[in-house]
């Protein structure tokens, strides 16, 4: 039997169990503070009068950030074009 074969017959054992459970808890914390710290990055953007814009284009999506006086440049021509855009455009100016 090759021995790529016969590595493959050989059963989990339970250091092997342990270390994938402690590689999925490393990935699930991981996660977590990623999707906290995408949110606070996103607060401070609002608190600090920024606007995002998401958007496709030929080669792939990009996230635009306009701050100050782009922000309420870029707000004046596009914020007809989507609805959260337009939310995002009404909340810079209850700021300003």
């Amino acid at each position: 039997m090759p021995a790529e074969a016969h590595r493959l017959q050989r059963r989990v054992g339970l250091r092997d169990r342990v270390f994938f459970a402690a590689l999925a808890c490393a990935a699930a914390i991981g996660a977590g503070v990623g999707a906290i710290a995408s949110t606070h990055g996103s607060r401070a953007h609002a608190a600090q009068g920024c606007v995002t814009r998401d958007a496709a284009g030929i080669t792939g999506g990009g996230t635009w950030r306009y701050c100050g006086a782009l922000a309420v440049a870029f707000c004046r021509v596009h914020a007809a074009e989507q609805r959260s855009l337009a939310a995002k455009c009404a909340r810079l100016r209850k700021e300003a």
